[in-house]
């Protein structure tokens, strides 16, 4: 990824747009909406991991439901403990 991000830093693109990151949107501890998914590494009702770009993401909680599985997006809803990303697990 390092020649993506010297060219988006030389031509002042957004990093998001430029590497696809994943871009997290998470409403209070009920709902997490993550753009830019790589698929499911695992799905559980108190872990979920996603695989991204950035290395996994993984989301801790109770009663973890997986609401919708776009190309480009998820949306988990419950209760969300946590949101770890990079090396998790």
């Amino acid at each position: 990824m390092g020649i993506r991000k010297r060219i988006a830093d030389a031509l002042d693109l957004q990093h998001d747009v430029a590497l696809n990151l994943p871009i997290l949107h998470i409403t209070g501890s009920e709902r997490l909406l993550m753009e830019n998914h790589r698929g499911l590494l695992e799905y559980a009702r108190n872990r979920i991991r996603i695989a991204s770009t950035a290395g996994p993401v993984e989301i801790e909680g109770e009663d973890l439901t997986i609401r919708s599985v776009g190309r480009d997006d998820l949306l988990v809803t419950g209760a969300i403990r946590s949101v770890t990303m990079g090396n998790a697990g």
